[in-house]
């Protein structure tokens, strides 16, 4: 929904009137039950979906025995089966209201929902639909979502995203501090496919979104980039990416003009394949995007770079991992995903390869 302003004008102009609506009806429990059955929503993003992982292990320690259901829409469904303790996953196509209203309704009866979404009211709606004796969610500014919970949480723009996700454990006492994880599933295809290499590096040079292009770094500076690392450790680039990513990574690859050993692997390979793929990698040189968050969490070494974004809010989590902030007034701005400084600020193009390169040298 981040990327669409349609989606976020619907979000706006329907769902804040539905809101209102709808708490009407709310059940002011004040008492939250014995957990049996939790729910927990996330309709989008895979590298908060992945965040969350963290989140939910946190829960698992806190009820061992309650089963975890997560409802999870179009674009982060994947990842879900590779996050530790999860029970069951329903998938909900979020843009098809009705539908999905009809799968949450049939999905039984849950004595908490967790909604993980940090604005759009539609997951409110959605997270009001499953039939729960006790709701949580995020208090965010202006967003109004909070009148459909039993307890809100307030999302702060001061911490990591991840620390604002252990935040909604609050209401439970939370003791954990789980850090986030993901299972790594073996793949044949893959290991064929390295058969070649001992030791490669990753890069992801494309985010998403509808103004994905001020996470991105200039393609001359990773082909630049890519001769410096080639050259003092001889070791080959795989750049991953979607489907949707292959002609603009192939398009950049003879734009390289080298013999280095690039590999354009976008949409060659599934998303549990490409998990796989980034876990046996020496180094992963990402934008801030899904795939960096996934490096993070398998704890091989990252490098993540941030212009619209700050490491703050969004940076890599593990001990291997280096985060470099664009210098220069009017960057570091985007704290749910969808704001902009107005005057669309290059701020990625104020990082240098000297930078990313230094870093990547520190962490070979």
């Amino acid at each position: 929904m981040r990327g669409s302003r349609l989606l976020h004008n619907i979000d706006r102009y329907i769902g804040i009137p539905a809101l209102f609506i709808l708490q009407l009806l709310k059940k002011n429990t004040k008492t939250i039950p014995q957990l049996n059955r939790i729910a927990i929503l996330r309709t989008a993003a895979i590298g908060d979906t992945v965040l969350l992982s963290a989140m939910i292990q946190d829960l698992k320690d806190l009820y061992p025995s309650a089963e975890i259901v997560f409802f999870a829409g179009p674009s982060n469904h994947g990842v879900v089966s590779l996050l530790p303790g999860i029970n069951n996953i329903m998938f909900i196509p979020v843009t098809k209201v009705i539908e999905s209203i009809k799968t949450l309704r049939k999905s039984g009866n849950f004595d908490l929902v967790i909604d993980t979404g940090q604005w759009p009211r539609l997951d409110a709606i959605y997270s009001f639909c499953i039939k729960s004796r006790y709701r949580i969610g995020f208090n965010t500014e202006n967003q109004f979502k909070h009148y459909l919970f039993n307890t809100s949480v307030k999302h702060s723009n001061e911490i990591h995203e991840v620390e604002n996700f252990r935040n909604l454990l609050t209401p439970l006492n939370n003791i954990y501090r789980n850090r986030i994880r993901l299972i790594s599933e073996k793949s044949v295809k893959v290991d064929v496919f390295l058969e070649q290499y001992k030791k490669y590096v990753i890069f992801h040079l494309w985010s998403g979104g509808s103004k994905a292009y001020l996470k991105e770094w200039p393609t001359e500076r990773w082909a630049d980039l890519a001769h410096k690392l080639y050259n003092k450790h001889n070791l080959p680039i795989i750049i991953t990416g979607s489907d949707k990513d292959f002609q603009a990574t192939k398009s950049f690859i003879t734009e390289c003009r080298s013999e280095i050993p690039i590999h354009n692997l976008c949409g060659k390979f599934s998303l549990t394949e490409t998990v796989y793929l980034i876990s046996k990698a020496s180094l992963l040189i990402s934008v801030n995007t899904g795939v960096m968050h996934i490096g993070s969490a398998l704890d091989i070494p990252v490098i993540d770079l941030h212009g619209p974004t700050t490491a703050l809010r969004w940076g890599a989590l593990n001990a291997k991992s280096k985060s470099i902030e664009a210098k220069g007034e009017g960057c570091g701005y985007i704290n749910l995903g969808f704001e902009s400084n107005h005057t669309e600020t290059n701020c990625m193009a104020n990082i240098t390869v000297e930078e990313v390169y230094n870093c990547a040298n520190s962490l070979l």
